[in-house]
Protein backbone atom coordinates (compact mmCIF):
# COMPACT_ATOMS: atom_id res chain seq x y z
CA UNK A 1 0.00 0.00 0.00
CA UNK A 2 1.21 3.21 -1.05
CA UNK A 3 1.58 6.71 1.33
CA UNK A 4 -1.27 8.46 -0.31
CA UNK A 5 -3.39 5.26 0.03
CA UNK A 6 -3.78 5.88 3.97
CA UNK A 7 -6.18 8.64 3.07
CA UNK A 8 -8.27 7.00 0.54
CA UNK A 9 -11.61 6.47 2.37
CA UNK A 10 -12.55 2.90 2.33
CA UNK A 11 -15.85 2.49 0.18
CA UNK A 12 -19.03 1.26 2.63
CA UNK A 13 -19.42 -2.53 2.31
CA UNK A 14 -23.05 -2.93 0.84
CA UNK A 15 -24.89 -5.62 3.02
CA UNK A 16 -27.45 -7.72 1.81
CA UNK A 17 -30.78 -7.31 3.52
CA UNK A 18 -32.25 -10.51 4.26
CA UNK A 19 -36.07 -10.66 4.80
CA UNK A 20 -36.67 -12.62 7.32
CA UNK A 21 -40.69 -14.25 7.92
CA UNK A 22 -41.00 -16.06 10.89
CA UNK A 23 -44.09 -18.85 10.92
CA UNK A 24 -43.79 -19.34 14.57
CA UNK A 25 -47.04 -18.27 16.15
CA UNK A 26 -46.93 -15.78 19.07
CA UNK A 27 -46.82 -17.76 22.85
CA UNK A 28 -50.10 -16.77 23.66
CA UNK A 29 -50.86 -17.27 27.99
CA UNK A 30 -53.91 -19.21 28.27
CA UNK A 31 -56.09 -19.97 31.58
CA UNK A 32 -55.37 -23.85 33.16
CA UNK A 33 -57.96 -25.08 35.86
CA UNK A 34 -57.42 -28.29 37.55
CA UNK A 35 -59.87 -30.74 39.03
CA UNK A 36 -59.75 -32.32 41.87
CA UNK A 37 -62.36 -35.28 43.21
CA UNK A 38 -65.23 -36.21 41.43
CA UNK A 39 -68.97 -35.83 41.42
CA UNK A 40 -70.17 -38.25 43.78
CA UNK A 41 -66.81 -37.97 46.27
CA UNK A 42 -66.93 -33.92 46.09
CA UNK A 43 -64.73 -31.68 43.90
CA UNK A 44 -62.58 -28.84 44.29
CA UNK A 45 -61.21 -26.41 41.38
CA UNK A 46 -58.16 -24.56 40.67
CA UNK A 47 -58.43 -22.10 38.36
CA UNK A 48 -55.34 -20.44 37.22
CA UNK A 49 -56.18 -16.68 35.22
CA UNK A 50 -53.35 -16.18 32.61
CA UNK A 51 -54.18 -12.44 31.78
CA UNK A 52 -51.62 -10.40 33.57
CA UNK A 53 -54.10 -7.05 33.87
CA UNK A 54 -57.18 -9.21 35.16
CA UNK A 55 -55.42 -10.38 37.81
CA UNK A 56 -54.86 -8.25 41.11
CA UNK A 57 -53.45 -9.35 44.23
CA UNK A 58 -54.56 -13.19 43.22
CA UNK A 59 -53.84 -15.50 40.02
CA UNK A 60 -55.79 -19.09 41.23
CA UNK A 61 -59.54 -19.23 42.54
CA UNK A 62 -59.94 -22.63 44.32
CA UNK A 63 -63.58 -23.52 44.46
CA UNK A 64 -64.71 -26.55 46.49
CA UNK A 65 -68.07 -28.60 46.38
CA UNK A 66 -67.90 -31.61 49.60
CA UNK A 67 -71.32 -31.80 48.47
CA UNK A 68 -72.60 -32.14 45.47
CA UNK A 69 -76.16 -32.60 45.86
CA UNK A 70 -77.73 -29.29 45.28
CA UNK A 71 -79.26 -27.78 48.33
CA UNK A 72 -82.61 -26.55 46.28
CA UNK A 73 -83.39 -26.30 42.70
CA UNK A 74 -85.79 -23.87 41.41
CA UNK A 75 -86.51 -23.70 37.76
CA UNK A 76 -84.31 -25.50 36.84
CA UNK A 77 -81.31 -23.50 38.65
CA UNK A 78 -79.48 -26.00 40.71
CA UNK A 79 -77.82 -24.30 43.92
CA UNK A 80 -74.87 -25.33 45.61
CA UNK A 81 -73.17 -24.71 48.95
CA UNK A 82 -69.57 -24.21 48.37
CA UNK A 83 -65.80 -22.71 49.34
CA UNK A 84 -63.98 -20.33 47.69
CA UNK A 85 -60.56 -18.62 48.32
CA UNK A 86 -58.53 -16.43 46.35
CA UNK A 87 -54.27 -17.11 46.20
CA UNK A 88 -50.96 -16.54 44.12
CA UNK A 89 -49.95 -19.40 42.01
CA UNK A 90 -46.22 -18.74 43.51
CA UNK A 91 -47.78 -18.32 47.40
CA UNK A 92 -45.45 -19.85 49.89
CA UNK A 93 -46.35 -23.12 51.34
CA UNK A 94 -45.51 -23.84 55.41
CA UNK A 95 -43.09 -26.25 55.61
CA UNK A 96 -43.17 -28.76 58.78
CA UNK A 97 -46.71 -29.04 59.33
CA UNK A 98 -47.70 -32.11 57.18
CA UNK A 99 -51.55 -30.85 57.61
CA UNK A 100 -50.98 -27.68 55.65
CA UNK A 101 -50.54 -28.92 51.72
CA UNK A 102 -51.65 -25.30 50.24
CA UNK A 103 -50.70 -22.09 50.88
CA UNK A 104 -52.48 -20.02 53.67
CA UNK A 105 -54.32 -18.37 50.96
CA UNK A 106 -56.33 -21.08 49.73
CA UNK A 107 -57.24 -22.36 53.03
CA UNK A 108 -58.84 -19.46 54.14
CA UNK A 109 -62.36 -19.58 52.37
CA UNK A 110 -65.28 -18.34 52.18
CA UNK A 111 -68.57 -19.98 52.13
CA UNK A 112 -71.00 -19.36 49.46
CA UNK A 113 -73.85 -20.40 47.91
CA UNK A 114 -73.80 -20.38 43.67
CA UNK A 115 -75.97 -22.15 40.70
CA UNK A 116 -73.67 -24.33 38.84
CA UNK A 117 -74.38 -26.62 35.47
CA UNK A 118 -72.07 -29.62 35.94
CA UNK A 119 -72.87 -30.46 32.54
CA UNK A 120 -71.05 -27.23 31.37
CA UNK A 121 -67.26 -28.46 33.00
CA UNK A 122 -66.16 -29.23 29.74
CA UNK A 123 -66.86 -26.23 27.90
CA UNK A 124 -63.64 -23.71 28.16
CA UNK A 125 -65.76 -20.36 28.02
CA UNK A 126 -68.59 -21.59 30.83
CA UNK A 127 -65.46 -21.88 33.11
CA UNK A 128 -63.70 -18.64 32.10
CA UNK A 129 -66.60 -16.76 32.72
CA UNK A 130 -67.35 -18.72 35.90
CA UNK A 131 -63.99 -17.89 37.45
CA UNK A 132 -63.17 -14.81 35.94
CA UNK A 133 -66.45 -13.12 36.47
CA UNK A 134 -69.15 -14.66 38.83
CA UNK A 135 -66.23 -15.80 40.91
CA UNK A 136 -64.56 -12.22 41.35
CA UNK A 137 -63.01 -11.67 44.52
CA UNK A 138 -64.28 -8.09 44.69
CA UNK A 139 -68.04 -9.21 43.62
CA UNK A 140 -68.13 -12.22 45.97
CA UNK A 141 -67.27 -10.40 48.76
CA UNK A 142 -69.65 -7.32 47.91
CA UNK A 143 -72.52 -9.75 48.28
CA UNK A 144 -70.99 -11.22 51.74
CA UNK A 145 -71.15 -8.28 52.99
CA UNK A 146 -74.47 -7.42 51.83
CA UNK A 147 -75.37 -10.59 53.37
CA UNK A 148 -74.82 -9.40 56.85
CA UNK A 149 -77.10 -6.61 57.03
CA UNK A 150 -80.23 -6.88 58.37
CA UNK A 151 -82.48 -5.30 55.84
CA UNK A 152 -79.92 -4.97 52.47
CA UNK A 153 -81.69 -3.17 49.55
CA UNK A 154 -81.17 -6.69 47.26
CA UNK A 155 -81.26 -9.79 50.03
CA UNK A 156 -78.89 -12.31 49.54
CA UNK A 157 -77.62 -14.10 52.43
CA UNK A 158 -74.01 -15.72 50.78
CA UNK A 159 -75.87 -16.49 47.38
CA UNK A 160 -73.90 -14.75 44.63
CA UNK A 161 -75.77 -15.92 41.51
CA UNK A 162 -74.86 -18.18 38.50
CA UNK A 163 -74.35 -17.85 35.09
CA UNK A 164 -77.05 -17.96 32.19
CA UNK A 165 -75.96 -18.04 28.14
CA UNK A 166 -77.02 -15.10 26.22
CA UNK A 167 -77.50 -16.34 22.73
CA UNK A 168 -77.55 -13.17 20.95
CA UNK A 169 -74.09 -12.54 22.43
CA UNK A 170 -72.81 -15.80 22.11
CA UNK A 171 -71.11 -15.32 26.22
CA UNK A 172 -72.29 -16.72 28.91
CA UNK A 173 -72.98 -13.79 31.70
CA UNK A 174 -73.49 -13.25 35.58
CA UNK A 175 -77.18 -13.80 36.72
CA UNK A 176 -78.77 -12.89 39.87
CA UNK A 177 -82.04 -14.51 40.83
CA UNK A 178 -83.74 -12.02 43.73
CA UNK A 179 -86.10 -14.75 45.15
CA UNK A 180 -83.16 -17.12 45.46
CA UNK A 181 -81.56 -14.52 47.59
CA UNK A 182 -84.38 -14.13 49.80
CA UNK A 183 -84.62 -17.26 50.81
CA UNK A 184 -81.07 -17.38 51.46
CA UNK A 185 -80.84 -14.11 53.59
CA UNK A 186 -83.55 -15.64 55.72
CA UNK A 187 -82.05 -19.65 56.08
CA UNK A 188 -81.20 -20.10 59.35
CA UNK A 189 -77.43 -20.61 58.30
CA UNK A 190 -77.27 -16.80 57.40
CA UNK A 191 -79.45 -15.42 60.23
CA UNK A 192 -76.77 -17.15 62.26
CA UNK A 193 -74.01 -15.34 60.35
CA UNK A 194 -75.45 -11.88 60.76
CA UNK A 195 -76.04 -12.86 64.90
CA UNK A 196 -72.65 -13.67 65.02
CA UNK A 197 -71.56 -10.76 63.25
CA UNK A 198 -73.08 -8.37 65.22
CA UNK A 199 -71.87 -9.62 68.28
CA UNK A 200 -68.12 -9.14 67.21
CA UNK A 201 -69.08 -5.69 66.09
CA UNK A 202 -70.89 -4.95 69.65
CA UNK A 203 -67.08 -6.31 71.44
CA UNK A 204 -65.24 -4.52 68.82
CA UNK A 205 -66.91 -1.18 70.01
CA UNK A 206 -66.47 -2.64 73.67
CA UNK A 207 -62.96 -3.14 73.53
CA UNK A 208 -62.69 0.47 71.24
CA UNK A 209 -64.54 2.25 74.39
CA UNK A 210 -62.62 0.43 77.08
CA UNK A 211 -59.19 1.51 75.68
CA UNK A 212 -59.96 5.09 75.28
CA UNK A 213 -61.49 5.16 78.97
CA UNK A 214 -58.19 3.98 79.71
CA UNK A 215 -56.17 6.72 77.66
CA UNK A 216 -58.04 9.18 79.32
CA UNK A 217 -57.96 7.68 82.57
CA UNK A 218 -53.91 7.92 82.21
CA UNK A 219 -53.98 11.18 80.86
CA UNK A 220 -56.53 12.19 83.80
CA UNK A 221 -53.55 10.95 86.08
CA UNK A 222 -50.74 12.69 84.33
CA UNK A 223 -52.67 15.97 85.34
CA UNK A 224 -53.07 15.25 89.05
CA UNK A 225 -49.42 14.56 89.24
CA UNK A 226 -48.61 17.70 87.52
CA UNK A 227 -50.90 19.60 90.04
CA UNK A 228 -49.60 18.36 92.74
CA UNK A 229 -46.00 19.40 91.73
Amino acid sequence: MGFFDIFKKNKPVKQEKHDYISNDVPFKRQDKVKINGDLESGITFDYYISDPNFRKFYDTVCLQISDTQPIFNIFGTKIYNALVSWYGEDDAVPIRTPALRYSLRRMDTKAIQLGLDFSKLSDSEYLKALFRLLLNQDRVEKYLDNGLQENPAVPCGNYIGQLCYTPEKGIYQKQFDMHIGEISHNSTPQVERRRQHKLKLEERKRNSIKEKQEQIAKLQQEIDDINLE
